[in-house]
């Protein structure tokens, strides 16, 4: 497999293990691929900053935690989301004991996302995930007892306004 090819693998999802993917060790960073206009159509404050998990590009996993602040300034924020990619493939990912799926085959552009909870969750929390040629895309909503909503509903939102900036050729990973 190429891995700076520059043709489009939008509708291809891996099946290879993570451990044995050619894009193990080669993740970039995807703070910086979110602009602020697509951060704020989110409900995302890009003000109150892009939180890099790891600041490696040669890990198994890159995360991006993001939140929205509250309006009425009374609080520091009103929900979070963790962005994270992986070079684990979408079975490996939904096929663990601790995930529980609420929803699947929701369309998130060309693939179908898996809707669920992890152990662990608070009735806050809800997570979505969907595979990609290099692994998969997960996303962690976590919510506040202040800003009631729908926590499944809202990951959904997100993910398919910030899909398009999810790498979808392998060259432009960086």
């Amino acid at each position: 497999m190429n891995v700076n090819s520059t043709k489009d693998l939008s509708t291809v999802t891996a099946t290879i293990d993570g451990a044995d993917s050619p894009y193990l060790y080669r993740l970039p960073n995807i703070c910086p691929r979110f602009p602020d206009g697509a951060l704020v159509k989110a409900g995302i404050d890009p003000s109150l900053g892009l939180n890099p998990f790891s600041g490696r590009t040669t890990s198994l996993l890159q995360s991006c935690e993001l939140t929205a602040s509250d309006p009425s300034g009374q609080n520091p924020q009103l929900w979070g989301v963790a962005i994270g990619i992986t070079s684990n493939n979408i079975d490996e990912l939904i096929n663990q004991s601790r995930i529980h799926v609420v929803k699947s085959n929701v369309a998130i552009g060309p693939h179908s996302e898996f809707v669920y909870h992890s152990d662990g969750d608070t009735a806050l929390d809800c997570e979505a995930a969907w595979g990609t040629f290099f692994g998969a895309v997960m996303l962690n909503y976590s919510g506040n007892t202040w800003y009631p909503n729908d926590p499944c509903a809202k990951v959904v939102d997100i993910a398919r306004v910030l899909y398009p900036y999810i790498p979808s050729r392998p060259g432009r990973r960086r």
